[in-house]
């Protein structure tokens, strides 16, 4: 049998998509506990009414206390071998238990952990840019964190969401896990409850699978407050983590990888505080000399793009004639336009810019461009710098 946690907090909107998506997976197995978080709307009635309905629903009311105090009452009533978790403003595909069950029980892994999707008032974005595979822990504990969880090289495309809802765990783990991080962490519980199950695991499986549909709600506790009180939350998540570290003797092996992690979440907080005129940059273009006196189309309008772009305004040395984005249609700055390929036929330019962080991507693109009858000499990708590191 799976325990499905599902912690529930002023989300009746969503949250009878949510226990129907749940209701209605292929794996029928299972217990489903519902923790209305003392929600002020109608979300622990409604869930009481599907309760009535269903006897494999169970619901438990409780005080405000937060997300972390909500999965943790939950798991005292968990009865199942596995463990998964729900949040009360998403929903799960209707194959998604029955997959992870059959990872956990052909790996024997300790968790299994599949991507997701990030559903933006209907706009489905895939998240899969992690290794796949089967990872024995023992001797690399360490190394796994730093590679998968904490971002220690700030290689996004190598890390695993550290949330709790895109997995499936052994029950007697992720009970201990949640046992040890204290009620009071609101934001960040789920990082350490991971970092505490890779530390006292021996296996873990990851998939590119996606099942999993995290909505994206503007009011939701991730989204709330300024950038400083978020800091703020960060930084005591990172002395729990250096707590636990210490715990497992490892401390010394993973203070680099804790430094990136403040460093981030110290960056997202400013860039937060910041006028949306005032951009603090975090990539910034090595050597930008070699670009002085080109006449320059810039291709990208994501994070990195939006740095380099501000660069190169900066350097009057930089002739600028465009900047360019496949999905220039879905993008909008108050201080450029951004704009398509199709608009920059009959330029005359030296250099056309690709602004992306990974390697792999920037190569994708170039095939693209070339295919489009770019010439090849004029297209670059120069590795962006990390301004932090």
């Amino acid at each position: 049998m799976i325990s499905i946690i599902v912690p529930v907090y002023n989300v009746e909107n969503y949250i009878r998509e949510c226990l129907e998506s749940i209701l209605n997976q292929t794996y029928g197995n299972l217990q489903i506990i519902v923790v209305d978080d003392g929600s002020t709307d109608n979300s622990g009635k409604i869930s009481d009414e599907y309760a009535g309905k269903d006897k494999r629903i169970q619901v438990i009311h409780t005080k405000n206390h937060g997300p972390g105090h909500a999965r943790n009452e939950g798991l005292r009533y968990a009865r199942g071998k596995y463990v998964g978790f729900v949040d009360g403003d998403d929903r799960i595909q209707p194959q998604m238990y029955e997959e992870l069950l059959k990872e956990m029980e052909e790996t024997g892994a300790d968790f299994v952990h599949f991507g997701y999707f990030d559903d933006n008032s209907g706009r489905i974005q895939p998240h899969l840019n992690f290794e796949e595979g089967i990872f024995e822990l023992s001797g690399r504990k360490t190394d796994f964190l730093k590679k998968f969880v904490l971002q220690e090289t700030c290689q996004d495309y190598e890390t695993m969401a550290y949330s709790v809802w895109s997995k499936l765990f052994r029950r007697e783990m992720i009970c201990d896990a949640f046992s040890r991080i204290p009620d009071y962490l609101r934001v960040g519980e789920d990082l350490a409850v991971i970092c505490l199950c890779i530390l006292s695991g021996t296996k873990v499986a990851l998939r590119k699978k996606a099942f999993y549909h995290y909505r994206v709600v503007e009011d939701s506790l991730s989204h709330k407050g300024n950038g400083a009180d978020k800091v703020a939350e960060r930084v005591i998540t990172y002395h729990i983590l250096k707590k636990i570290f210490s715990e497992y003797d490892c401390l010394e092996e993973m203070e680099k990888a804790l430094h990136v992690f403040l460093t981030l979440q110290i960056y997202g907080g400013l860039q937060e505080e910041a006028s949306y005129g005032v951009k603090i940059p975090f990539f910034e273009i090595e050597k930008i000399e070699t670009l002085f006196g080109n006449r320059l189309i810039l291709y990208g309008a994501g994070r990195v793009g939006q740095d380099y772009y501000m660069q190169i305004r900066k350097n009057m040395q930089c002739n600028l004639l465009a900047w360019v984005d496949r999905d220039h249609n879905k993008i909008s700055f108050d201080y450029a336009k951004v704009i398509g390929m199709e608009d920059i036929d009959g330029l005359d330019y030296d250099m056309l810019l690709i602004a992306v962080e990974k390697e792999i991507l920037a190569e994708e693109i170039r095939e693209e461009l070339i295919e489009k009858g770019l010439p090849e000499s004029k297209i670059k990708w120069i590795p962006p710098a990390y301004v932090y590191f």
